[in-house]
């Protein structure tokens, strides 16, 4: 993961992958600042505000945890809206994650 965010640092989906990564390895810290590079990249990212969210809540930190579900909820609102959906490339990260987190 971490290759492919030097091939292509400005690919918000690289980012979100070895955040994911991270967040699986219990390296929380380096999972927070990975999600907020994916979102340096895409800032309108829904999928990354509430994996961000919920690694907060995780933590226990709620105050952090938040506004990131709610601008979650807002971009998620306004991609559904232009009838888009989830905006690609998250589209076939999120189908991929679907599955994982059950």
């Amino acid at each position: 993961m971490k290759k492919a965010v030097r091939i292509s640092p400005e690919d918000e989906g690289s980012w979100l992958a070895l955040a994911q990564s991270q967040t699986a390895l219990g390296q929380s810290r380096k999972a927070i600042q990975s999600y907020q590079q994916a979102l340096r990249y895409r800032p309108e990212s829904a999928q990354v505000y509430l994996a961000l969210a919920e690694l907060y809540q995780q933590q226990g930190q709620l105050d952090l945890a938040i506004p990131n579900f709610r601008e979650s909820v807002r971009y998620e609102r306004i991609w559904r809206r232009a009838g888009m959906g989830w905006p690609p490339p998250i589209s076939a990260l999120a189908s991929a994650n679907a599955g994982t987190r059950r």
